[in-house]
């Protein structure tokens, strides 16, 4: 990977429990490398639905989620003066 810069992660929602990200950027380029094994292929730390409804973990700090959507709203816009960030609700239900 090139043309990148690594920044810092302390935005209100964490991508990481670190404190840098990768930003990728308009020239940013990724090619394929040999892989030796060392680096984790997926990086997802799964978690149940309940832990997040029970408030257990950072709400802080983005986690993947294992589950079946059965409901989504339409696309809103987040402010009335911001046409750029749009949001969706979605509901989940836990798939163990």
């Amino acid at each position: 990977m090139s043309r990148f810069n690594v920044v810092s992660a302390s935005s209100s929602f964490c991508p990481t429990r670190h404190a840098f990200k990768l930003n990728f950027m308009f020239q940013t380029r990724v090619a394929l490398a040999d892989d030796d094994g060392s680096i984790h292929h997926f990086g997802f730390s799964f978690v149940e639905a309940l832990r997040i409804i029970s408030e257990e973990l950072n709400p802080n700090i983005l986690v993947d989620v294992i589950g079946h959507v059965y409901n989504m709203s339409q696309v809103h816009q987040s402010s009335p003066n911001d046409s750029k960030n749009k949001r969706i609700t979605i509901d989940i239900e836990d798939a163990a």
